[in-house]
């Protein structure tokens, strides 16, 4: 099994479009972005679309060993984008 080697983003004022173009990947979201989160699990598969609003902290998974292909469209001419440690969690250090 592959797993997702990808910190946890938070995307500073920017919605986001999810279409998976193959494979299939799992989005995981904090819509509340809080401390103590509640997380929603949405599965994609080749076909799907998926929403994420400017603000929420989210991180894109590959559960499977088949390779997921995933296009985003973000709504800003530069993404702005903050890696965290941890859902909540403080800004990740730079390697």
């Amino acid at each position: 099994m592959y797993e997702t080697l990808r910190p946890l983003i938070f995307v500073f004022a920017l919605d986001t479009i999810i279409y998976a173009a193959s494979g299939t990947g799992v989005l995981v979201t904090n819509p509340g972005n809080e401390t103590e989160p509640k997380l929603k699990r949405q599965q994609l598969t080749a076909g799907d679309f998926a929403f994420i609003p400017s603000w929420t902290e989210h991180q894109e998974l590959n559960e499977t060993d088949e390779d997921v292909v995933w296009i985003l469209i973000r709504s800003g001419p530069e993404p702005t984008v903050v890696w965290l440690e941890d859902w909540g969690g403080d800004e990740a250090k730079a390697d």
